[in-house]
């Protein structure tokens, strides 16, 4: 994750948007201090997620210790999970409300919660296509009897291996999502000095045309170029 990223103000109306579209246990308000104790980003992965978080070891405080208690722990349990790992001095600065760090926790949360909904759904179409294949192998094969314990293993190799491919693809979507996540911020970064350099020859500019000595010597020293 990208702490120095810079978010535009239509990725923060974008990320609000999202936000406001989840059912929360309270409003947001001021989004730092809402978000300090990391009770409410448990709650954003319990409602895409319920599966993979007990919502009940996060709880709301306003104490420092407490707050530290509960990023620490959804570090380690969930955010690990999706390449997410805070640093001591982030959750510091969670914690603290420093301004814009939740908001670039929330921005590559969301990017990661949208990558793994499309690997599940794509983890559930390989297991249907699989059903279905099943279903018209029985169908174009004379059936012959198998021992409970042959049937049981072929299903657990079958599981098997179709988990493995999901994990696959899921490491290669995460690896291309941050590849092009680094690729977005270098071209915003490369924008934003031309924007600078812009302003400033802008700058240069009126500063020549509104000093008459500089733009007299300008002048001449434009005329003799010419002679």
């Amino acid at each position: 994750m990208i702490w120095e990223s810079e978010l535009d103000e239509s990725n923060l109306q974008e990320l609000y948007s999202w936000i406001d579209e989840i059912p929360l246990s309270k409003p947001k308000r001021k989004i730092q201090r809402d978000f300090s104790d990391g009770a409410m980003v448990a709650e954003i992965v319990y409602y895409y997620f319920p599966d993979i978080i007990n919502i009940n070891n996060y709880i709301s405080t306003i104490s420092f210790n407490q707050k530290r208690l509960n990023w620490q722990m959804l570090n380690k349990n969930v955010l690990d999970r999706f390449d997410l790992h805070l640093s001591e001095m982030i959750i510091n600065d969670l914690s603290n409300a420093k301004l814009r760090t939740i908001e670039i926790l929330l921005f590559y949360l969301k990017l990661k919660i949208n990558e793994e909904i499309q690997l599940r759904q794509e983890h559930q179409t390989l297991l249907s296509l699989s059903t279905v294949d099943s279903i018209n192998d029985k169908k174009s094969i004379v059936p012959k009897r198998t021992s409970r314990n042959g049937q049981l293993t072929e299903n657990i190799t079958s599981k098997s291996t179709y988990w493995s491919t999901y994990e696959q693809l899921r490491k290669q979507c995460l690896k291309q999502q941050e590849d092009i996540e680094i690729l977005q911020m270098k071209i915003y970064r490369l924008e934003r000095v031309t924007q600078l350099k812009d302003n400033r020859i802008n700058e240069l500019s009126r500063t020549i045309q509104d000093c008459p000595h500089i733009r007299s010597n300008t002048i001449i020293n434009n005329k003799f170029k010419k002679t």
